[in-house]
């Protein structure tokens, strides 16, 4: 197996490379952000309710921004937005620490702008792997993705807890020590843009005008069928994005507040569900090649759903956190697979449109998801609004099952084989012909 990732890891090129190293650099950053700003919220005077808005926020990123960063993707600017996407959300992190407790629009609008890193990564990444994976790899590169992302997950989760709990043993004030975490947050955003800036771009070539002329028409009547198709696509993402940012975000005030975990206790436990969730990830397309993709990820998302409902069955701390270590181990190589499954049933041109509408669909779903949970759990508690999150994952598995089968695959005859492996901005030739 390890072998099988280690040519993955050659094959995509360096512009895949590059990209999973700053895409790593991400994933720390993004679980730093959820494992610190609830609780620099919290110091600052703010309750779950509004924590939630702004959490929220931050995933609204994706949809407030998804049309247009689409829409330049598609036309070639893939590298100049994952370099510019990081350095606007470290502006974000810096406005949060100066207004969270001041000023609540202000610091909604800065979350919102945090989370350009996010909003860049989630619709970018996928086509430029695509584009630069052998079509027999592509199962196994969004395996790795997943795997060095949720990796990178756990490092952040852990230094969310660590980096504030490390400050305060030598002195600061607790307010203090969070402020400097968010920073390194905003550190992380510049250096995953810097090694953004070192993907190879090289430049499609044009088609001859005649025959934009002559496939124009046809793609213009295809795009709304393929748009409705996509969306068919797309909404077993709604249930995920219900199912993690119902949950995860609040993972922190969950063990603080339920369980009295101190802010390193936190980190560690962050760190080890997150790890779990990665490793567990290179394991599932072995699990998909035996049941099927669909099957697969039915059963993962049900029985991880099923962890979470038993964290409040009245068992003890240990308990819970093995349950929560099966959630992640079940549920989180999941979303690997289901990207696989989709990619492939789509021709090369839209797989930017497919990702930049999951993308923008998991933003306003995660934003609705997390501003529910806080009002739930200010107003009756973690077990009503983690419930939220179960039904999400039950909504995804039913329309994977139910409704995923029934639908036609348009991939295969359409694909370019012969893209370089470095050619980022090959991401989808039609996007930049229309």
């Amino acid at each position: 197996m390890l072998a099988e990732y280690i040519e993955t890891w050659r094959l995509t090129g360096p512009a895949g490379r590059r990209f999973l190293t700053g895409g790593t650099l991400f994933a720390i950053r993004m679980f730093m952000f959820y494992a610190a700003f609830p609780l620099f919220a919290k110091e600052r005077g703010y309750d779950a309710a509004t924590i939630g808005w702004l959490v929220g926020g931050a995933a609204l990123s994706l949809f407030v921004f998804g049309v247009p960063v689409t829409a330049f993707g598609s036309r070639g600017h893939t590298r100049r937005l994952l370099m510019i996407g990081p350095l606007i959300a470290s502006s974000g992190q810096l406005l949060l620490i100066y207004f969270v407790g001041r000023s609540f629009s202000i610091s909604f609008l800065a979350a919102l702008v945090s989370g350009m890193a996010s909003t860049v990564f989630w619709i970018l990444g996928d086509p430029l792997l695509a584009a630069t994976t052998p079509p027999h790899k592509r199962a196994h590169i969004f395996a790795l993705k997943f795997s060095l992302v949720t990796c990178g997950f756990a490092v952040g989760s852990g230094l969310g807890g660590w980096i504030p709990a490390t400050l305060e043993l030598v002195g600061l004030r607790a307010q203090r020590a969070l402020d400097a975490t968010i920073l390194v947050i905003a550190c992380l955003d510049i250096a995953s843009s810097i090694i953004y800036s070192t993907i190879p771009a090289i430049p499609t070539p044009s088609p001859a005008k005649s025959s934009q002329l002559r496939s124009a028409p046809a793609r213009f009547r295809i795009n709304f069928g393929i748009l409705l198709f996509i969306f068919l696509l797309t909404v077993p993402d709604i249930g995920m994005a219900f199912g993690h940012n119902s949950i995860r975000p609040f993972l922190s005030l969950f063990f603080e507040e339920q369980l009295g975990l101190s802010s390193a206790l936190i980190g560690t436990t962050m760190f080890c569900l997150a790890m779990a969730g990665g490793i567990s990830a290179l394991f599932i397309p072995g699990i998909a090649r035996r049941l099927g993709n669909l099957r697969a990820i039915g059963l993962l998302r049900t029985t991880g759903a099923l962890m979470i409902l038993l964290c409040f069955s009245g068992v003890g701390t240990l308990v819970v956190i093995a349950l929560l270590i099966s959630y992640y181990s079940m549920v989180d190589g999941t979303e690997a697979t289901f990207i696989t499954e989709a990619m492939e049933r789509l021709p090369v041109e839209q797989r930017t449109v497919f990702s930049g509408m999951y993308s923008m669909l998991w933003s306003a779903s995660s934003f609705c998801a997390s501003a529910l949970s806080g009002r739930l759990q200010e107003d009756i508690g973690f077990g009503v609004a983690y419930s939220v999150g179960v039904a999400g994952y039950l909504l995804s598995v039913a329309w994977i099952l139910g409704v995923f089968p029934r639908l036609p695959s348009l991939g295969g005859t359409m694909e370019q084989a012969t893209a370089p492996a470095s050619a980022v901005d090959e991401v989808v030739v039609a996007g930049k012909r229309s």
